[in-house]
């Protein structure tokens, strides 16, 4: 198993902690669900998640000018897997992996894909590279 898939791995044993916690104490669902998120970020932080595409604008600026940009967000991935009933860690998994891909944006369209319901006519094209 790679590093990338150890991470996965065992960011999806923790998420799964926090379903067995979310189930006993609901009022808290909102701190669980900031768990998940930042859970799922960690782990999908690689080009192993990567969907190979970069939009035009991108393409033009320096790396550190670019955004990892979730074609599917964090809080909507949160919530599906919280609403899974007793999820196993591949199932957690299989989650996050179909889930948090991403695409290199500029944070300018970034912002405008969070605002605009990912509207991706919205910004410049993006291109497979």
């Amino acid at each position: 198993m790679t590093k990338a898939e150890n991470k996965l791995k065992e960011s999806a044993e923790v998420i799964q902690e926090i379903c067995i916690l979310a189930k006993a104490k609901p009022h808290r669902i909102d701190r669980y669900k900031r768990i998940i998120q930042v859970a799922a970020w960690d782990s999908a932080n690689t080009n192993i998640f990567w969907s190979g595409k970069i939009t035009e604008a991108a393409l033009l600026v320096t790396k550190s000018q670019r955004c990892k940009e979730h074609e599917y967000g964090t809080t909507a991935l949160a919530l599906d897997i919280l609403s899974l009933e007793d999820p196993t860690v591949e199932e957690i998994m299989n989650e996050l992996k179909t889930k948090l891909v991403w695409n290199w944006t500029t944070r300018e369209e970034n912002q405008i894909l969070k605002h605009n319901n990912q509207d991706y006519t919205k910004i410049s094209k993006l291109v497979t590279v």
